[in-house]
């Protein structure tokens, strides 16, 4: 492991600015293994998490979409977490999502952090504009419902996620109520 955080954040900057391929063994942030170095990499320039879980599929390092995407949404929590202890350990890197949903590396905030010119950011995932899950779209309909057979529109959901997330300080992407009628037709959809 590296000496700090710092490190991390240097050597991820260097990286940005010079992205290289994938490398044989371990990687900047001394990752090892194709799942992580897939998503490190393509954070350098870009990559929705959807890309990023194919490219594990594709590999053969997964074996669907479903479990790929599960771990990437672990790899990010990785880069994003702070913690001491080895089990907690993290490299506290800020990610950002674009309008058409790539996630990379946040290099102006990096630059900060590595200079000096503000405190690290304890939370990084607040600096990115957010996509409600299905745990969120759950949450909401079990606040609107009032009896058990009652039906609720989905207008009425996204209008309590809303709120929701508003209460929680957590800023939505401008397009989300779009993507999340789709992901809840994915979500829930009788298999």
């Amino acid at each position: 492991m590296s000496n700090g955080l710092q490190e991390d954040i240097a050597n991820t900057i260097k990286k940005m600015k010079n992205p290289t391929g994938m490398g044989e063994s371990d990687n900047w942030l001394r990752h090892t293994g194709e799942g992580n170095t897939i998503c490190d990499e393509m954070l350098l320039t870009g990559g929705t998490r959807n890309q990023m879980a194919k490219a594990m599929v594709d590999r053969g390092l997964k074996p669907n979409i479903k479990e790929a995407l599960q771990r990437v949404k672990r790899h990010f929590n990785h880069l994003k977490a702070v913690g001491k202890s080895e089990s907690q350990r993290g490299h506290n890197l800020p990610l950002i999502e674009d309008s058409d949903g790539k996630w990379r590396f946040d290099l102006k905030i990096m630059e900060q952090m590595h200079s000096g010119s503000t405190h690290p950011v304890s939370n990084p995932t607040i600096l990115k504009r957010c996509l409600p899950e299905k745990s969120d779209i759950e949450l909401a309909e079990s606040q609107r419902r009032e009896t058990p057979d009652e039906v609720i529109g989905i207008d009425a959901v996204l209008d309590q996620v809303e709120k929701n997330f508003k209460e929680a300080g957590k800023p939505l992407k401008e397009n989300w109520r779009e993507i999340t009628k789709q992901n809840i037709k994915i979500w829930f959809s009788k298999k």
